[in-house]
């Protein structure tokens, strides 16, 4: 008795007797008899090599010659395209045995020159259709392998769509074919898609076995023990849908379970039918269906054996990037049963798993054997493993999507969102995802109070006032103006602070102001006129303007952007003009001009309006630097076509200096005219007498006498020359180089010294105006000050990238550096940066101060040169103190000021700075000092226990003893007949001014730190360590507590209409109480300890004083109004001036300060006009600029 041999996995030999002929081989026969361009595309095991050898074999039996290519056998790991081309040349004259014809090593190497893939086009010209006469088929096999190469192999198809197209023009390629066969669509065999894609050729389909096929080559081994076998065959098509791989399996596995039967007749039952449980014999042999059940389904994974659902699950797994998408559309075929086909991406992607199959227009899965494998199950355990959301995802789902407790929010769904990107998911888990942000969405809408309080105020109006419908509509469109007027508040100030764009942010802030007294104006009732909320970032400014009783919050807001850019705004002015980077700019003598050097191969000459006064035109390349003679009647510059010229001021070209080898870099003038210097790239630089010259009144060079001469050359750096620079007595000249040095000679060319310390090119050189220091800029981005012996005597640190430039200013107490990160930068000499100049949108490479050393102009390679005031106007700094100022206190007529302080002093100073008296007598620290209400004494209180009183000599009139302990703070009643003191020791006293102790407060759990009378002279407020103030009356009975802070409470203070108390805590906010301990409003904003605060002499508002180092001024809401920054510490003292113009402020920097503070009602049109005057210089040059800005109009 035979043995029938059903074959699982692997390829079929020719004639195999299982081999199933399918309507495939049909097709293919003729498209490759005919000589068409074919292609079988399919998912794995589904017999695409068999055919292959099955049809090889045909042909080759009817005379034309094949080959096959298995492209995996050439391999993929570190292959080169020369590697891979040559393998499939080689393994085509080795299937058509033309090796012995043509020696490949030597053909393919002697057409080196040529491309790869152009060298297997000539092979198949030269000789495959030259040697091989009758018809030519190749077949190419596991075309997807392509994939995993390193390199593109769009030229391979390329080729083959190229051999299809020359059967037009060449009749011989019409006797060649190609079939590719693989797991891949046709739109993946080219993966540029600005290519034209592969279409052609003919598709071969191949599909499962069909009962007919199947029965002529599978029923033959099973009729050897089974009856009815042809009923066993449709039993085993119906659990795998004709798969090929699967029917052999089950074939084999029923043929190796089954015994031989008596056929004694065709009377027995067929066994196991479709969805039956039947025998398969009446010898009650395993059903088919346990058969599956046992040996393919149940652990399948250690029974796939050769691999076949594994190939299936690592296929449909393997893509992280669409796996979601692939299972989603699985699960929704396992659901529904079929859906539409559509070919889309996905749709291909998943049919070339193998899962599922195409038919009638619909997506099915393929057999049974796959829907109870990968199950509904299986789907949700791969989908669960590959979300980080699967808890929250299940509920929802579970909640038939009602449950929104379940969506992702913030953080979560940031990530979900992060790990979504790049992948395509399942339907429901977009819908997921979808509905999560759209929540979220929500979420942000409801915290966006802008536009959302205006809208609502506006919805408010029309269901309030229906009747005034015309009224309501003008206030909706004026709340969005005002929505777009806030916006660009905080644009601009972002503008200023992170882009550093200071002209076209203050702009910008003006226009918003302008726009807000536009929207103002005429106004009916102002007071229900809606307001902005106020920027993010409150005015770092001195000044504002005097507090009057008209004046309303919500105009002040529209203060704070414009403000704070105004007095913290540097830049003046922009040139514009230049088609290249300015690589150098120059102040001339008398401060009028700017000179520019740019890569546009043009020098220019500007007033400081920003008008182009001269184009300097001569250059045969870039213009590297620019430099006016000391007398400003001239100008030299320096080029990369390895000269400099001299120029008038006019444009005339004077004379040229030639003799460099390579571009000149930089050009100097002697102080006392007579040279120039030159640094060029040749690594020299060359000293030129000017002094012999007779320069023509109009000059150019083809009048002009000979080029001048040089009369030294400075030979000695192992680099380029980058920067040339005079002492300011014209004997010696310092040059900078590319070496890392810079050097001092004489104008003799001897070397006298050297500086090395930088670690990179040194690029730039200056001289002190002193002549007794050198200045150098390198690469290493520092810049470094040096004594001419060579020796280091101070380095700036703070640029991030090459230090391009260093200057001095005329009087030599301040440096400039220019550098690669966009900055220019203010120091002093021992190293401290003073400001920083940022707006530039590329590396600032020069800079210049004006000859009053008060402004300097910057070169970019942004193609601009730009303007900045460096010293602007500033507050009034009172200095004369050795140590922390702790306290400051106006008089009560407003023409002094009085000042406390660690050194031991308190001083009296007039406004305009001037020390008027010292008080001298205490043997510690003075903590705290105050003027009597008539203005003509002064109280101070003292770590050494006593509180003292003055008059304004400076004399001690009388003293106050009794404290066991520091005397903290010390203040007059109104009525200036009686003192209060606090201490440390616990108690608070108050005192007749003959030194008597009238009252003692006690209560306190800890040690004070302030006290104040009432305004009315009724009542003390006390505040002390314990977090808690207390309100007294003058028996020394407490009436009320305030208790809220987190931190000891550092001041209180009442509000001069008797009906508020302020209290500054540590904890870093201030509390606004009423008279009965309730708390009213909390200041926060600060980021530091509150360590004082005061009201305002209209009681509207109140200044503080932080640890943060700066003051601030608040309106009794809350909201914080200006801020004042200057102070380089602690700011420990804050007060008010007696008409509220100006604030005082003491600190632990040494200093008090003076700020005018204004009219905030009004002040909006003064900081207008201050923009205005600011910009004229711009408006000069930028006209359409002033267009948009009326308020300027007619100011210039």
């Amino acid at each position: 008795m035979s043995i029938y041999n059903y074959k699982v996995g692997g390829s079929l030999e020719y004639q195999h007797p299982t081999y199933t002929v399918r309507q495939a081989d049909r097709e293919l026969y003729e498209g490759l008899k005919s000589l068409e361009f074919c292609y079988v595309l399919n998912s794995r095991q589904m017999g695409k090599s068999s055919l292959r050898v099955q049809m090889m074999n045909r042909l080759q039996a009817e005379g034309i010659n094949c080959v096959a290519i298995d492209l995996t056998l050439i391999g993929s790991d570190a292959l080169t395209p020369e590697n891979w081309y040559g393998g499939i040349a080689f393994e085509l004259l080795s299937g058509f045995d033309l090796l012995s014809e043509v020696n490949f090593n030597t053909w393919w190497r002697d057409r080196k020159v040529l491309p790869p893939v152009q060298r297997l086009s000539l092979l198949i010209e030269e000789i495959l259709l030259t040697h091989l006469s009758d018809n030519i088929v190749i077949f190419i096999d596991e075309i997807d392998s392509v994939k995993s190469l390193d390199f593109p192999t769009d030229d391979f198809f390329a080729l083959i769509r190229g051999c299809y197209n020359r059967r037009v023009d060449h009749p011989h390629y019409k006797r060649m074919t190609f079939c590719l066969l693989g797991v891949a669509t046709p739109s993946d065999l080219i993966e540029d898609k600005g290519r034209t894609p592969f279409n052609i050729g003919k598709a071969i389909e191949l599909t499962g076995f069909t009962f007919d096929e199947a029965k002529l080559s599978l029923t033959p081994g099973l009729a050897e023990k089974i009856d009815n076998p042809e009923l066993i065959i449709e039993a085993v098509l119906d659990w795998t849908g004709g798969q090929p791989f699967l029917t052999q399996k089950l074939c084999h596995i029923i043929y190796n379970h089954s015994k031989n039967t008596n056929k004694k007749s065709n009377t027995q039952q067929p066994h196991s039918l479709p969805h039956k449980q039947k025998q398969i014999n009446k010898n009650q042999q395993p059903t088919i269906d346990n058969l599956v059940e046992t040996h393919i389904i149940n652990n399948w994974e250690s029974q796939d054996e050769p691999e076949h659902l594994k190939t299936l699950r690592n296929r449909l797994l393997s893509n992280s990037q669409n796996t979601g998408r692939l299972l989603g559309i699985y699960q929704e075929i396992l659901h529904k049963g079929e859906i539409i086909a559509d070919d889309s991406p996905e749709q291909s992607q998943l049919r070339l798993t193998g899962l599922v199959c195409k038919q009638q227009g619909k997506l099915k899965i393929y057999n049974r054997i796959y829907q109870e494998v990968f199950n509904r199950y299986w789907v949700e355990k791969e989908l669960s493993s590959l979300r980080p959301y699967t808890e929250s995802f299940t509920a929802w789902i579970t909640s038939n999507r009602q449950d929104e407790s379940r969506l992702l929010r913030g953080r979560a769904l940031q990530e979900a969102l992060d790990w979504k990107t790049g992948k395509s998911l399942s339907v429901e888990d977009d819908d997921f995802l979808a509905a999560s942000q759209q929540k979220e969405l929500e979420a942000q809408r409801e915290a966006n109070k802008i536009l959302a309080d205006a809208k609502q105020k506006a919805e408010q109006l029309l269901e309030e006032a229906k009747a005034a419908k015309q009224q309501a509509e003008a206030l909706l469109t004026q709340t969005k103006k005002l929505t777009q007027i806030e916006r660009n508040d905080v644009k601009a100030l972002r503008l200023f602070e992170v882009e550093g764009r200071e002209i076209e942010s203050l702009l910008l802030a003006m226009e918003v102001a302008q726009a807000w007294q536009k929207l103002t104006e005429n106004q009916p009732n102002k007071t229900n006129f809606p307001s902005p909320a106020p920027s993010s970032t409150p005015s770092a400014a001195k000044p504002i303007t005097s507090l009057t009783p008209s004046s309303t919050p919500s105009a002040a807001k529209h203060h704070l952007s414009l403000q704070k850019i105004l007095e913290q705004i540097r830049e003046k002015n922009q040139f514009t003009g230049h088609q290249g980077a300015v690589n150098s700019v120059s102040f001339s003598p008398n401060g009028k001009y700017i000179a520019t050097a740019s890569e546009d191969g043009t020098a220019r000459l500007w007033n400081q309006e920003g008008n182009l006064e001269v184009e300097l035109i001569g250059h045969q390349g870039k213009v590297r630097s620019i430099s006016f003679s000391p007398n400003g009647e001239y100008i030299a510059t320096a080029s990369e076509d390895s000269t400099a010229i001299l120029w008038d001021l006019s444009g005339n070209s004077i004379t040229q200096f030639i003799g460099h080898q390579a571009w000149v870099g930089s050009v100097s003038f002697s102080p006392n005219g007579q040279y120039i210097a030159t640094a060029s790239e040749d690594g020299t630089a060359i000293l030129w007498d000017l002094s012999g010259l007779a320069i023509p009144k109009t000059a150019r060079f083809a009048n002009c006498f000979a080029a001048a001469q040089a009369i030294a050359k400075f030979v000695g750096h192992h680099g380029r020359v980058l920067s040339v620079s005079f002492s300011p007595n014209s004997e010696y000249i310092a040059t900078a180089s590319e070496d890392g040095t810079a050097k001092l000679w004489n104008l003799s060319g001897n070397l006298i010294a050297e500086f090395i310390g930088h670690r990179g090119w040194v690029l730039s050189v200056s001289f002190s105006p002193n002549g007794e220091y050198i200045a150098t800029a390198a690469a290493d981005s520092t810049a470094r000050l040096w004594d001419l012996s060579g020796k280091q005597v101070a380095q700036f640190l703070g640029h991030q990238g090459w230090v391009w430039h260093v200057t001095f200013s005329a009087d030599g107490e301040y440096l400039a550096t220019a550098a690669a990160d966009s900055k220019a930068r203010l120091w002093n000499l021992s190293g401290k940066q003073l400001a920083e100049l940022k707006g530039h949108q590329g590396a600032v490479v020069s800079v210049s101060f004006s000859p009053d050393g008060k402004r300097l102009a910057t070169a970019s390679a942004d193609g601009t040169a730009r303007l900045w005031d460096l010293f602007k106007k500033q507050e009034m700094v009172f200095k004369g103190h050795t140590n922390w100022v702790l306290n400051v206190s106006f008089s009560p007529h407003g023409k002094y000021i009085a000042t406390s302080s660690y050194d031991g002093t308190a001083r009296l100073w007039d406004l305009a700075g001037n020390s008027i008296a010292e008080l001298k007598g205490h043997q510690g620290w003075v903590a705290s000092v105050n003027f009597s209400p008539d203005g003509n004494y002064l109280a101070t209180s003292s770590e050494d226990g006593t509180a003292k009183l003055w008059d304004l000599s400076g004399k001690q009139i009388g003293e106050f003893k009794g404290h066991q302990g520091w005397v903290v703070s010390v203040t007059f009643s109104p009525d200036g007949n009686y003192l209060a003191t606090a201490s440390v020791d616990g108690t608070a006293k108050m005192w007749d001014l003959s030194g008597k102790q009238i009252v003692e407060f006690k209560g306190h759990r800890g040690k004070l730190a302030s006290v104040n009378f009432s305004p009315n002279g009724e009542y003390l407020a006390t505040a002390a360590d314990d977090r808690s103030a207390i309100l007294w009356n003058l028996a020394g009975n407490p009436i009320t507590e305030l208790i809220g802070h987190r931190g000891l409470i550092w001041v209180v203070c009442f509000s001069p209409n008797n009906q508020y108390l302020a209290t500054a805590s540590d904890d870093g906010t201030v509390g606004l109480w009423d008279l009965a301990g309730n708390r009213i409003t909390e200041l926060k904003g600060h980021q530091g300890g509150v360590l004082s605060v005061s009201f305002s002499p209209n009681s509207e508002y109140l200044a503080t004083a932080s640890a943060d180092g700066t003051a601030r001024l608040w309106d009794l809401s809350g909201e914080e109004v200006a801020q004042f920054i200057g102070h380089s510490d602690w700011v420990r003292g804050v007060t008010f001036s007696p008409d509220g113009a100006y604030l005082a402020t003491a600190s632990a920097d040494t200093t008090a300060r003076l700020w005018q503070i204004g009219d905030l009602g009004g002040g909006l049109t003064e900081l207008l006009h201050r923009g205005c005057d600011w910009l004229q210089y711009y408006f000069a040059s930028h006209p359409e600029a002033l267009t948009k800005l009326q308020v300027c109009q007619g100011r210039r």
